[in-house]
């Protein structure tokens, strides 16, 4: 259930909502990276240390307890900034981590802020060419959808605006 983050206890700020009940324990990776050959990397794998996303307001994110401003492109157990603004800027370059990551994930969710979006369908066609599933929501449905498939150790990625794009 989402529910407003109380600032005078919250970490986030003005306007953020927490996603789950409280705030996880900082996530810890127990993966090993000694080794140089990329089949190795086993970025979906589901164990401790997976991404999730505890909350939102108009300008960011809060991922395993710390605020993230800005977009935001996770996928099982990373996640990195991403300079999109708008649906309109996401190309097939700046999803490029998508078709690299081993396994790659199966669905694409996209957060588009406000409102849910079409996907442009140049996006779409190089998403399907990829194998992997789109699905475009407002950012707070994206972000439920993203935590649940992710927990269940689906191979899932998100693409997330934040809430205040129009």
């Amino acid at each position: 259930m989402v529910q407003p983050i109380d600032h005078q206890t919250g970490p986030a700020q003005s306007s953020a909502v927490r996603v789950s009940g409280r705030l996880a324990q900082p996530a810890r990776s127990t993966r090993s990276y000694a080794t140089s050959q990329a089949e190795d990397f086993d970025l979906m794998a589901t164990e401790a240390g997976l991404v999730q996303i505890e909350g939102y307001d108009d300008d960011g994110f809060i991922v395993n307890d710390v605020g993230v401003e800005g977009s935001l492109l996770c996928s099982g157990d990373i996640y990195t900034l991403w300079d999109i603004h708008q649906l309109e800027d996401i190309t097939s370059e700046s999803l490029a981590m998508l078709v690299i990551i081993k396994p790659p994930p199966d669905l694409l969710i996209i957060g588009c802020g406000r409102r849910t979006q079409m996907v442009p369908q140049q996006l779409h066609e190089f998403l399907t060419s990829n194998n992997i599933s789109v699905e475009a929501l407002d950012t707070p449905n994206a972000v439920s959808t993203f935590n649940i498939l992710n927990k269940e150790g689906r191979k899932v990625a998100g693409a997330l605006l934040p809430a205040a794009v129009p």
